[in-house]
């Protein structure tokens, strides 16, 4: 839906990841182009446009003078606006996700952290307890969401006995993900602690 609003994908793959990134992130141009897969030119005209409206503001690297850093401009007045436009947008996208996650097998737990709850010390993006899921599929399926969302998407699938196993041993893993900030999608196995 937001790219029919904002008419370039390179200027849509810029505009979430810097809204979403941590407030003392930068970049610079090359390492957006290969994060992104987009081509050098169509990235420098983007960041161009955004510098000029004041939504990024650019560092210079004190080492490298041509080198510049671009990060999200803290004080822009519209960045909470634009920010709860994105999240609105993504919330249409996560239900998709979830829909296209259940056509491919039974789920007993499915949980969206990390990069969807913006929480960037969670250990995955997407966890998934099934005993019966079609993994080829599952792997399209991330593939073409990071196309889309212009950034890695972590996912772990495991089985209901591997969880259990996980959570009676108090597994570090499984731990940072339940105490992450997390959305509890479906659920047949936690119980009340566990959420």
């Amino acid at each position: 839906m937001l790219e029919k609003l904002f008419s370039s994908q390179a200027r849509m793959k810029l505009l979430k990841l810097f809204l979403f990134a941590q407030p003392e992130q930068a970049f610079y141009v090359r390492q957006l182009s290969r994060q992104l897969n987009l081509q050098l030119n169509s990235v420098r005209r983007e960041l161009a446009n955004l510098e000029d409206i004041g939504l990024l503001k650019v560092k210079s690297d004190n080492h490298k003078a041509d080198k510049k850093f671009y990060q999200v401009n803290q004080d822009f007045y519209l960045l909470e606006e634009l920010r709860t436009l994105f999240a609105k947008a993504e919330v249409g996208q996560e239900n998709q996700l979830v829909h296209d996650l259940q056509k491919l097998g039974s789920i007993d737990l499915l949980i969206l952290t990390g990069f969807f709850t913006n929480d960037a010390l969670a250990p995955t993006d997407i966890l998934i307890v099934s005993n019966h899921f079609n993994k080829n599929k599952l792997n399209d399926l991330i593939n073409n969401l990071e196309q889309a969302s212009g950034h890695a998407i972590r996912y772990t699938l495991m089985t209901k006995e591997e969880f259990n196993y996980r959570e009676s041993m108090a597994d570090i893993f499984l731990y940072k993900i339940l105490h992450s900030h997390k959305k509890i999608i479906i659920n047949k196995l936690l119980s009340g602690e566990g959420i």
